[in-house]
């Protein structure tokens, strides 16, 4: 093979491993974004705090509880309730004493027998002046008990007449020691109902964030599913279009003008950098492209392992300008497929929003909307015609395009330089 036909063979080479090479990052990627697309967060719900009971109602201790009794009048002794009774009792006593004294001095028979009416008499007279001696020796002692009695009278009057006050003073030092346990009572229930309220705020806070973070994540989760149907749709268009490259370049190596040892990115595009820097022109000898390359590889001039050169990337640049170049180019040609991929997802879900919106009211906010469009949200149907539409004009569709006309051109080619047409072309140059 001539050195032109050798420097357009590994370029389109190149050219299929860089694509091939971006396709594969680019699926790779987009198997990352979807495995971690619509995954509903898990949110604690926080538990509803216990509220302290209200105290009970205790009946609080306090002195002179028990009211005070009316005063009790005094008593009146014996001796003023029968003063005549008690002088005939005392006459009759003294009478019989006297009797049974002269009887027992034997005067009283002589008397008897004598002049009894005058005895009797006597005796009475005797018993009277002996009970008016006996009150007489007595009265002292009458005096005083009487005496006592109306000091008992007076202060029972007295004790009459104060005791409306003492009840009332009683009565309300009851009113005011109720009134201060009652105020204690509801201090301690205003103390506690602030406490139970200042909790049920707390709660009912952490409540509705947990609710608003719920409603957020719901949002998240069904924006991020429109994001993860784009991307699979994207992602089962690459991969047809990945698989086809393949195939393609499959073919291509098929012809059998690089060295299966060869046949990969880094080792393509260092051999089709020789040749185009013209330090070689050929594949094979001893001044061929794969003798320098090898000598290269000895030398550790150059970095043979892609996901080194991925890493190293930005130090290769003199050294192996061309995979260097290749995977500038992939990189290029992904960041514009992904724009692309991106401005369509954002499409969908600012239509998926608006009509959440809608749905939920002028003025509701799109956490509510969310909620009424549950029952009416956008169809998967309406969503699939929407993607195809935008499918149709995307970035991928016009590389999958282009790529198609390439490796077709690709194909033609190699078959004209390979002169393995199997007939189809006539050995002619593809126009």
């Amino acid at each position: 093979m001539k050195a032109e036909e050798l420097k357009e063979y590994l370029g389109i080479v190149v050219d299929m491993e860089k694509n091939i090479f971006m396709q594969g990052q680019m699926m790779a990627q987009w198997e990352r974004e979807i495995a971690g697309l619509g995954k509903a967060h898990e949110f604690q719900m926080p538990p509803k705090p216990e509220e302290k009971p209200m105290p009970e109602r205790v009946v609080v201790a306090v002195n002179n509880t028990v009211p005070p009794q009316p005063p009790t009048p005094p008593e009146q002794p014996k001796i003023l309730r029968y003063p005549k009774r008690a002088f005939w009792i005392t006459a009759v006593i003294s009478s019989i004493f006297y009797v049974f004294f002269y009887i027992s001095q034997g005067l009283i028979l002589e008397l008897l027998v004598a002049a009894p009416i005058a005895c009797i008499f006597v005796s009475t007279i005797v018993a009277v002046i002996t009970a008016a001696i006996i009150s007489f020796v007595s009265y002292d002692t009458i005096i005083d008990t009487i005496k006592g009695y109306h000091a008992q009278k007076r202060q029972y009057a007295a004790a009459v007449e104060a005791y409306p006050s003492v009840l009332e003073q009683h009565q309300q030092r009851q009113r005011q020691i109720e009134q201060e346990r009652q105020q204690r009572y509801q201090q301690a229930c205003e103390k506690i109902e602030q406490a139970n309220g200042a909790t049920r705020r707390e709660y009912q806070k952490k409540f509705d964030e947990y609710q608003n973070d719920v409603l957020k994540d719901q949002q998240r989760v069904k924006l991020e599913n429109i994001k993860k149907e784009v991307l699979k749709a994207e992602l089962s268009q690459m991969r047809e279009l990945n698989a086809a490259s393949k195939k393609t370049l499959e073919q291509i190596y098929d012809k059998n003008i690089v060295f299966p040892k060869y046949r990969n990115m880094v080792m393509v595009c260092s051999l089709y950098e020789y040749v185009c820097t013209g330090r070689c022109d050929t594949l094979e000898g001893h001044e061929g492209a794969y003798n320098l390359l090898e000598l290269e590889i000895r030398l550790d001039k150059i970095v043979t392992g892609l996901d080194r050169v991925i890493e190293l990337l930005g130090r290769i640049q003199q050294s192996q300008y061309m995979v260097y170049s290749a995977i500038q180019d992939a990189n290029r040609q992904s960041a514009k497929i992904l724009e692309s991929t991106y401005q369509m997802t954002n499409q969908l879900q600012a239509f998926q929003t608006s009509n959440w919106k809608m749905l939920g009211g002028i003025q509701a906010d799109i956490q509510r909307g969310i909620l009424a469009a549950d029952q009416q949200s956008v169809t998967m149907a309406q969503m699939t015609q929407q993607l195809s539409a935008l499918q149709a004009t995307s970035a991928l569709t016009a590389y999958q395009t282009e790529r198609t006309r390439a490796e077709l051109h690709y194909m033609n080619r190699m078959n004209y330089l390979s002169g393995k047409n199997d007939e189809v072309f006539f050995n002619l140059p593809p126009m």
